[in-house]
């Protein structure tokens, strides 16, 4: 991963502790790892990132974290206590 997208990725996580949440598109994830689908190595990347910028060992991370959301166009990570806000949201929003 260039140092550009790594930079990218940590911006995009540090935002579900500031905001709550965050959006990621499939072809963001893919260009930023260089695959040309999201594989469980990503996944793990992502889940090791989430547990350094939340400061929580990275078993913790899925109990703090959840993935909504998800469609066509990326998938949404959100903090616990924003996840029902959040799903309502989506929900309702057009495809």
């Amino acid at each position: 991963m260039f140092k550009r997208y790594s930079e990218i990725v940590d911006r995009r996580l540090d935002e579900i502790v500031s905001v709550g949440w965050t959006h990621i598109t499939w072809r963001e994830l893919c260009c930023w790892y260089e695959v040309s689908h999201v594989t469980k190595e990503v996944w793990l990347d992502i889940q090791s990132r989430l547990g350094a910028v939340l400061r929580e060992p990275s078993v913790d991370v899925g109990a703090n974290i959840y993935v909504i959301g998800t469609k066509e166009n990326g998938f949404i990570l959100a903090k616990t206590t924003d996840c029902q806000r959040l799903s309502n949201v989506v929900d309702s929003s057009p495809d």
